[in-house]
C-alpha cells in the first residue's frame, strides 16, 4: 500500500509539470497571437489606420468637389489650383495650405500659377498633394494611383446634370433617428430665413453637423435669409434642423 501511495504522488507531480509546460506553450503562443507582427491587435491597427485614411480621403475629394461646383456654377468653368488654393485658406477645416511639404502654416499660396499644393486637415493626421488638375497626388508622400474606373473620385464635373425631376424633398427627415439615406451621388439645396438674431439652422452628414444659415438682425427688423449647396456622396445619412429658422427649400437633386 505505501509503494502504491508513492506510485500515485510521482504520476500527479507528472502532469502537474506537463500541465504547466503545456499553459506556458499556449500563454506563449496567445501572446504572440496578439501582439506579433501580423498579431491582432497590429491587424486592427492597421485595419483603423487605413479606415481613417480612406475617410480623410473621401473629405478632402468632397472638399475639392464643393469648390469646382461653386465655380462652375458660377462661371461655367473649372476653378485653378491657386482659386482651389485660396478657398481652402478660407476654411476653417484646414491646418494649412502649402506650395511645400512641410508642417507649417501659410495664409496663402503666393505663386499665382503652382504646380501642386499640399495641406492637411485639422480632423486628420495626413498631408494631402493636389496636382495641377485638381487631383488628390499623394498622401504623406506616397502616390496615390489614379483608376481608369473613377480617376481617384468619378466625377466629370464639367459633364453634371441635375436630375430636377427626382428631387427628394428633405423636410420630414430631422432628426437623429429619423434621417434620409442619399441614394445616389448629388447635391442637397437648403434655403430660407431666420426667426431671431443669433439663430442657427443646421444640417447633418453623417451626423456631422454644419451650421447653414445663421441670422443677424436685418432691415427694419426683418432677419436675414441665407441658403447653402453642397456636393453628397451616395449612401450618405442627413438629416435638417431648422432650429428658429424657416426653412423654404430643403432637397436632395441626384445627377442623371
Amino acid at each position: 500500500m505505501k509503494l502504491t501511495n508513492k506510485r500515485n504522488k510521482g504520476i500527479t507531480l507528472i502532469a502537474l509539470v506537463i500541465t504547466i509546460i503545456i499553459l506556458l506553450i499556449l500563454a506563449g503562443v496567445t501572446i504572440m497571437t496578439l501582439t506579433g507582427e501580423n498579431g491582432i491587435l497590429n491587424s486592427a491597427k492597421t485595419a483603423r489606420e487605413e479606415n481613417n485614411k480612406a475617410t480623410a480621403t473621401e473629405e478632402m475629394n468632397l472638399k475639392i468637389t464643393n469648390v469646382e461646383i461653386s465655380k462652375y456654377a458660377e462661371e461655367q468653368r473649372m476653378p485653378t489650383l491657386k482659386e482651389l488654393a485660396d478657398n481652402f485658406c478660407e476654411d476653417d477645416d484646414f491646418q494649412y495650405v502649402e506650395e511645400t511639404s512641410k508642417i507649417a502654416s501659410l495664409p496663402k499660396v503666393s505663386n499665382e500659377n503652382p504646380t501642386s499644393i499640399y495641406t492637411k486637415l485639422k480632423a486628420y493626421p495626413y498631408e494631402f498633394e493636389i496636382n495641377s488638375s485638381l487631383q488628390l497626388a499623394s498622401i504623406d508622400g506616397i502616390e496615390i494611383a489614379a483608376t481608369p474606373d473613377d480617376d481617384n473620385r468619378g466625377i466629370d464635373i464639367k459633364n453634371v446634370e441635375l436630375d430636377y425631376d427626382n428631387k427628394v424633398d428633405l423636410s420630414p427627415y430631422n432628426s437623429e433617428e429619423n434621417q434620409y439615406t442619399i441614394p445616389s451621388n448629388g447635391i442637397i439645396m437648403i434655403s430660407g430665413r431666420m426667426k431671431e438674431a443669433g439663430s442657427i439652422s443646421s444640417v447633418y452628414i453623417n451626423n456631422i453637423v454644419m451650421w447653414v444659415i445663421g441670422g443677424s438682425n436685418g432691415p427694419s427688423g426683418f432677419y436675414n435669409a441665407g441658403s447653402y449647396s453642397q456636393f453628397i456622396t451616395k449612401n450618405s445619412k442627413i438629416y435638417i434642423n431648422a432650429g428658429k429658422g424657416e426653412i423654404n427649400t430643403q432637397y436632395f437633386i441626384p445627377f442623371k
